[in-house]
């Protein structure tokens, strides 16, 4: 399947098309297009990328989007979904799901947005922006294509996860934070508290609601 992956007007001038592309997409992704034969049309026509464009030209990028190859089972979705547009679903995750699956429990968000894209005949191009513990609840920023993820990286690297909950016992302060360093497991995809020089900064703000018959 051929997908529009881009498709604007140029703003700048005198321009070859390979520099403009870079005002849009990142190096990284860059490669990943040539990588995949991407098509560079200007003003309806195809275009070699070592040619100029200018200010005014309308430039289109396709790519063929091929489905992520999904080992496990497809699983029909019940997560509720919040928001959806050519780019990202947002989905309300329940409690008691993984975010992706593992072996022990083959059952997750993961396979539940893939079954959901296969049914609307699109691409399973999927990754997941932000996860979840299998007991939270609460909402997941999905890209549908790789471009879409590339661009909230940024977002996502500072996204603010806002939590409610229940704590047995009461808090002697009643806001504080929490500073640890989190380092991942080399051989699965746990992570754990560590020292600061092997783990990245971890740092929950905690504010006190109210208590209730001795919890929090």
């Amino acid at each position: 399947m051929r997908r529009v992956i881009l498709d604007y007007i140029c703003e700048n001038d005198n321009l070859r098309l390979t520099d403009e592309l870079r005002f849009h997409i990142s190096k990284r992704y860059y490669r990943n297009l040539k990588a995949n034969n991407a098509s560079y049309y200007v003003n309806g026509n195809i275009y070699p990328t070592y040619l100029n464009v200018y200010k005014g030209d309308n430039i289109r990028v396709e790519i063929e989007l091929e489905d992520n190859p999904i080992d496990w089972p497809l699983i029909e979705n019940t997560c509720k979904i919040e928001y959806e547009d050519d780019n990202y679903i947002v989905v309300n995750k329940p409690g008691n799901l993984l975010s992706i699956p593992t072996k022990s429990e083959p059952n997750s968000v993961y396979q539940q947005i893939a079954y959901y894209l296969k049914e609307k005949n699109e691409p399973m191009t999927i990754s997941l922006l932000n996860r979840l513990d299998k007991e939270t609840s609460g909402l997941m920023v999905i890209a549908k294509n790789r471009l879409a993820a590339y661009n909230l990286q940024p977002t996502h690297e500072h996204m603010i996860r806002k939590y409610l909950c229940l704590c047995e016992g009461i808090f002697e302060n009643k806001e504080d934070k929490i500073i640890n360093y989190i380092a991942k497991d080399e051989n699965s995809n746990k992570r754990y508290i560590t020292n600061k020089e092997n783990g990245k900064i971890a740092i929950s703000n905690y504010k006190l609601i109210r208590e209730i018959n001795g919890n929090s």
